[in-house]
């Protein structure tokens, strides 16, 4: 449910961590835009939020694909990246 899913967000900034988001194809594209808008927070006034799309860098993703398969692009980057604490969605 989407109340959840807020306050999961929630929590994690409020403890310090990060929230990690990816997706393929389109859904990439929609994960690269949620973390600049939490990062820009366009004119809102509001802080910004450590939000990190997995999906963003090419060269990594056609790097991982390469030498370990595509369904490992992001399983790398979660083992490298997250911490205890952090969301992963």
């Amino acid at each position: 449910d989407i109340m959840g899913l807020i306050n999961e967000f929630e929590e994690t900034f409020e403890r310090g961590n990060k929230v990690f988001v990816f997706g393929n194809g389109g859904c990439a594209g929609v994960a690269q835009q949620m973390a600049s808008a939490f990062i820009g927070r366009f004119k809102s006034g509001k802080p910004s939020r450590p939000v990190i799309s997995l999906s963003s860098d090419a060269s990594l993703i056609t790097a991982l694909c390469n030498d370990y398969g595509f369904e490992n692009i992001y399983k790398k980057q979660v083992e490298v990246y997250v911490k205890e604490g952090d969301l992963v969605i």
